[in-house]
C-alpha cells in the first residue's frame, strides 16, 4: 500500500485530520477516496475522505511539524484532509464502526482498488462505481435494502429516476421471482417494460390516460381499476376534497357509506370493502328527507365524480363488476373474494408499475392509499396463515403521498408499512425531490439513504434530523456532487460511499420518461403537432358501452328531483 500522509488530529470517535504532502495530494483529491490506517490496537481501519483544508501560508511560516520528532520525513506539508472512519477490517471483511482509535502520528495509506473490490463489490445489487476509483463496483445488500427500507433523495435533474431504474433493473436481472410494486406518479418508468418485457406489467386507468401511455411509449397498459366500494371512508373524503372542518358533510358521507355497505352485510364498518355501486352512495346522501344545503353540495360533488371520464376506473369499473358478479357465496365472504382477486393481480411476481401520470393529486393519493391498504391486507393475511409474500413497494414523489404537514390516507398506510412492514415482509423505498416536505416519521424509518445532489440547506437539515447513521460531513457535501453521483449510507451499504450511479440508458439502451426537454434542439426545428382528437374523446366509447342513455337520463332525473 502507498503511504499518503500521517494523522495529526483525532476528533471525537471517528473524525481524523491527516497531513498530506504535495506529492501525494493528487491521489486523494477526489471526495470519497478511501484510506487505511492501523488503530492503537493494530486493527486496520477504513476511512472516507470528506473534506480538505489547504493552508499554504500557515505551513510556510510555522513549519511546526517538521521540527517535531517523528515527522522528519514530512518537510513541506501544505495540505490537510478530513476523513471519517467508516469501518474496520477483520479476516478480509469490513465491519461498520470503530474498533479502536489511532494515535496522532500514525501513518495513513491509500486503499488500493483490489482491496476495495474484495470489501465493497461482493454484495447483491451492483448500483455504480466508486467516484474516486471507477474500476471498483459498489454493491448493496438486498436483504437490508428491502427489510430496513430506503430513501432516494435529490433535487430535480440530479438522477434519482435513473438511480431507481438501475436498482430495480439489477434486481430483475439477478432474481427470477422478485415482487415489486412501483408507484409511478408521472408515468416515467414505463420503458422498463420494453427492456424486461414479460417480467414487467404496466397498469394505467383506461380512457385518455391509457391512450397517452400507448401514444408515448407504444405499450398497451393493463386497465387499472380501483372501484369505489374498495375505498375506505377517508379515501372517499380525500377524493371529494372534504376538509376536516366540513363535519356535516363528513357525517353525511359516513352515514351513506354505512348504509350501502350494511345493506349487504349488517355488521359492516365504514372501511370494510363490502360491494356497492357508486351511484347508490349518491342516492343515500340526504335520503332521510328535508332540504339541507350541505347534503346537496355533497351530492353534487359525488355526482361530478361519476361524470368525470378520467375517474371511471373508480366510479364505473367494468372488470371489477364482472369479477363480483362471477363470485359466489354470501357476504362478507363474496366481497372479500372479489376484493382479493381484483387486487392480487397488482402484486404479482416481477415489476408492477402503477402509472398514475395525468391524474389530479387527490386522486393519486386516494388510489395509492387504496392499493397499499389492499397490499397490506393481503400480505398480513398470508403471514397470519404461516406464509409470506415478500414485496418491495417503491413510491415516486413520496412527498405527495406522505406530506409533513398534512394528514392524508396514503400517509397513514405508508407510515404503517414503514413501521411494521419488516415483520410482514413488506419493504419500502421512498423517492422524493423535496425531503423537507416529506413526513419525518416516514423518513426516519429508512435504514438506507441514497442521496444525490441536494443544494437546499433545509433539505439537508431535514435529512440529518430524520435519517439515522448519517455522517454530517457527508450531508454537507451533497451540494458538491455532480449529476449522477450519489452518497450511499446505512444498513444496505457495506460502508458509506460516494459513487457514480450506473447509467440506465447506457446499459439498457432505453430512455426513461422523465428526461429533460432539449429546448435548444426543439426550438431549432419546426414543431410537429399531433392529432389529439382521439385523446379528447377516448372515454366516450367506454362511457357509451357502460352507461346507456336511459341510465344517464334516469340518474340526472333523480338528482334534479333531489335538488327540488
Amino acid at each position: 500500500m502507498e503511504e499518503i500522509g500521517k494523522i495529526v488530529n483525532v476528533f471525537g470517535r471517528n473524525i481524523l485530520r491527516i497531513a498530506v504532502p504535495d506529492t501525494a495530494f493528487e491521489k486523494i483529491s477526489r471526495p470519497g477516496t478511501y484510506v487505511i490506517f492501523r488503530s492503537s490496537s493494530g486493527i486496520q481501519h477504513l476511512a472516507l475522505v470528506t473534506g480538505y483544508l489547504l493552508v499554504d501560508e500557515l505551513y510556510k511560516r510555522g513549519r511546526v511539524l517538521e521540527e517535531l520528532e517523528g515527522y522528519e520525513d514530512i518537510t513541506v506539508i501544505r495540505n490537510e484532509v478530513t476523513a471519517v472512519v467508516v469501518g474496520y477490517i477483520r479476516e478480509g471483511k469490513i465491519f461498520k464502526g470503530v474498533e479502536s482509535l489511532p494515535a496522532p502520528g500514525e501513518r495513513v495509506f491509500l486503499a488500493d482498488p483490489e482491496r476495495l473490490k474484495l470489501l465493497l463489490s461482493a454484495y447483491d445489487v451492483d448500483v455504480g462505481t466508486l467516484a474516486s476509483t471507477s474500476d471498483v463496483n459498489f454493491t448493496i445488500d438486498l436483504n437490508m435494502l428491502a427489510s430496513r427500507h430506503f430513501a432516494v433523495l435529490a433535487m430535480t435533474g440530479s438522477g434519482k429516476s435513473n438511480t431507481v431504474a438501475v436498482v430495480v433493473s439489477r434486481i430483475l436481472e439477478k432474481y427470477p421471482n422478485p415482487r415489486i410494486v412501483l408507484i409511478d406518479t408521472h408515468s416515467e418508468y414505463i420503458p422498463l417494460a420494453k427492456v424486461f418485457k414479460e417480467r414487467v406489467r404496466v397498469f394505467s386507468p383506461g380512457g385518455r390516460l391509457s391512450e397517452l401511455v400507448k401514444l408515448r411509449y407504444g405499450i398497451e397498459p393493463i386497465p387499472l381499476e380501483v372501484p369505489m366500494w374498495t375505498l375506505g371512508f377517508e379515501e372517499i373524503a380525500e377524493l371529494l376534497k372534504l376538509d376536516s372542518r366540513a363535519t356535516k358533510q363528513l357525517l353525511y358521507l359516513r352515514e351513506a357509506l354505512l348504509s350501502v355497505r350494511r345493506e349487504r352485510w349488517p355488521h359492516a364498518a365504514p372501511d370494510d370493502p363490502i360491494y356497492f355501486k357508486a351511484r347508490q352512495l349518491v342516492e343515500r346522501i340526504g335520503s332521510k328527507g328535508g332540504r339541507d344545503d350541505s347534503a346537496i353540495d355533497l351530492k353534487l360533488k359525488l355526482s361530478s365524480l361519476l361524470d368525470d371520464p378520467d375517474l371511471s376506473f373508480i366510479t364505473s369499473p367494468v372488470m371489477s363488476e364482472k369479477i363480483y358478479e362471477k363470485t359466489s357465496g354470501a357476504e362478507p365472504e363474496r366481497s372479500g373474494r372479489a376484493y382479493t382477486q381484483l387486487y392480487k393481480s397488482l402484486f404479482g411476481e416481477g415489476l408492477n408499475i402503477i402509472a398514475l401520470g395525468g391524474l389530479p393529486s387527490e386522486v393519486q393519493v386516494t388510489t395509492v392509499a387504496t392499493i397499499l391498504r389492499a397490499l397490506w391486507r393481503v400480505v398480513s393475511a398470508h403471514v397470519q396463515a404461516g406464509s409470506v409474500l415478500p414485496t418491495l413497494v417503491i413510491v415516486e414523489e413520496a412527498h405527495v403521498y406522505a406530506p409533513k404537514d398534512r394528514d392524508v390516507p396514503s400517509r397513514q398506510i405508508l407510515e404503517k408499512i414503514a413501521k411494521e412492514g419488516r415483520k410482514f415482509g413488506v419493504g419500502l423505498g421512498i423517492v422524493s425531490q423535496r425531503p423537507r416536505e416529506l413526513s419525518q416519521t416516514l423518513l426516519a424509518q429508512c435504514g438506507t439513504l441514497i442521496a444525490l445532489r441536494t443544494t437546499n440547506p433545509e433539505d439537508q437539515r431535514h435529512i440529518m434530523l430524520s435519517v439515522e447513521d448519517i455522517i454530517g460531513e457527508l450531508i454537507q457535501g451533497l451540494a458538491s456532487l455532480t449529476v449522477g453521483q450519489a452518497l450511499i449510507s446505512g444498513a444496505a451499504a457495506p460502508v458509506p460511499a460516494i459513487i457514480n450511479v450506473h447509467s440506465f440508458t447506457r446499459i439498457y439502451s432505453a430512455e426513461l420518461g422523465g428526461k429533460d426537454v432539449d429546448w435548444s434542439k426543439a426550438w431549432a426545428e419546426s414543431p410537429e403537432f399531433i392529432d389529439i382528437s382521439r385523446l379528447l374523446f377516448a372515454h366516450r366509447e367506454r362511457s357509451i358501452e357502460n352507461t346507456g342513455p336511459g341510465e344517464a337520463r334516469d340518474r340526472a332525473a333523480k338528482l334534479e328531483n333531489f335538488l327540488q
